[in-house]
């Protein structure tokens, strides 16, 4: 019996090899990310599998879109890997209000998927 999974950040390198997995055992990926660009999946995946990936772009911090693109997926499991990366801040005052946002969109994204 396969299962749909709506997994945020599948796009990273952590999670290409778990869409990967689920792909190859019968399963179902939805894929939330920001991007579409599925370059890094077909490098790892056979055609086949790949077609089996339903792609949702979108933002994590927009909890009406991660919402509704959950909703829609009918997806019954959740791995969350998506966060916000601090690196790219340029000033401190920037970096605290990122670092704020990331603790609130991870402990967001853990409860939406305690829901289910």
């Amino acid at each position: 019996m396969s299962h749909t999974y709506f997994i945020t950040g599948a796009q990273g390198c952590i999670g290409s090899w778990i869409v990967k997995a689920l792909a190859e055992r019968g399963d179902i990926p939805v894929v939330f990310d920001r991007s579409e660009d599925a370059r890094r999946l077909a490098a790892i995946m056979e055609p086949a599998d790949l077609e089996r990936i339903q792609f949702i772009a979108g933002d994590i911090t927009d909890v009406t879109a991660v919402r509704s693109a959950l909703e829609d997926s009918g997806a019954r499991r959740i791995i969350h890997l998506a966060g916000l990366q601090v690196p790219t801040c340029r000033a401190r005052s920037r970096c605290r209000r990122v670092r704020e946002r990331d603790w609130h969109v991870e402990f967001v994204g853990s409860r939406q998927g305690q829901r289910r």
